[in-house]
């Protein structure tokens, strides 16, 4: 049975996980969490929620960045975009001395977007020839 290889353009959901630097103020957190989304929105994709979870302990204490952290201001960020953005985002986990670590989740849609997948296979080739034309 043939693999069918899915849309690189087709938009998908995803649930981004991070903590920054325990010793952030507050104001200092929210800067890194509009950073994080504007590399979202830079590369495409649509925020649909921010959730701030507070400082919160970690499991264990974890050596990053060459420091030790017991724990750490939290946040969720869910989007939809495509594969770029979390290459992005890990690029900006390494470079942004205040982001310690994230992960990003594919989530399944919504209900209200379940049949978009299929919208889209189905009138894939109008849309391309459509989106090639100058």
């Amino acid at each position: 049975q043939a693999r069918v290889r899915k849309d690189p353009r087709m938009p998908c959901f995803y649930k981004f996980l991070a903590f920054g630097h325990m010793c952030l103020k507050p104001a200092q957190f929210k800067q890194l969490v509009s950073s994080v989304a504007g590399v979202v929105i830079e590369n495409g994709g649509a925020i649909s929620k921010i959730t701030n979870w507070g400082v919160m302990p970690l499991g264990q204490p974890l050596r990053i960045k060459r420091e030790w952290h017991p724990a750490g201001w939290w946040f969720e960020l869910k989007f939809v975009g495509n594969g770029a953005i979390i290459k992005k985002l890990h690029d900006e986990i390494r470079t942004d001395p205040n982001l310690l670590r994230g992960i990003a989740l594919k989530e399944k849609p919504p209900m209200s977007f379940r049949g978009l997948r299929e919208a889209w296979e189905r009138e894939g080739p109008e849309l391309k020839a459509e989106a090639a034309k100058p």
